[in-house]
């Protein structure tokens, strides 16, 4: 082997090193990455209740189909709605004042 063919094979060796420690480095965050994330979710706790003053029920195209809403301090509706967006149902209630 002539001194030019040992080169090639030195620059060639540093060069597949150099990729290696890239992919090891690059695969050590990803799996640190994933392994925060998948304890991070292990850990997180949904919350025991939900606070809005409407709720709406959509179907899968979107639109509109039940609501629940506070109209006023003293007032609640439950409405259903047909394809259109149409109420079809309301059924509306006056809170007792304590």
């Amino acid at each position: 082997m002539n001194e030019t063919t040992i080169e090639t094979l030195v620059r060639r060796l540093d060069r597949v090193e150099r990729e290696n420690r890239w992919w090891k480095v690059a695969s050590a965050g990803a799996l640190l990455l994933l392994s925060f994330v998948f304890f991070l979710g292990a850990t997180w706790k949904a919350p025991i209740e939900v606070r809005s003053n409407r709720f709406v029920l959509t179907d899968k195209e979107g639109r509109q189909r039940v609501t629940l809403e506070m109209l006023s301090n003293e007032m609640v509706r439950f409405a259903f709605y047909d394809r259109t967006e149409t109420q079809t149902l309301s059924i509306s209630r006056k809170l007792p004042t304590r």
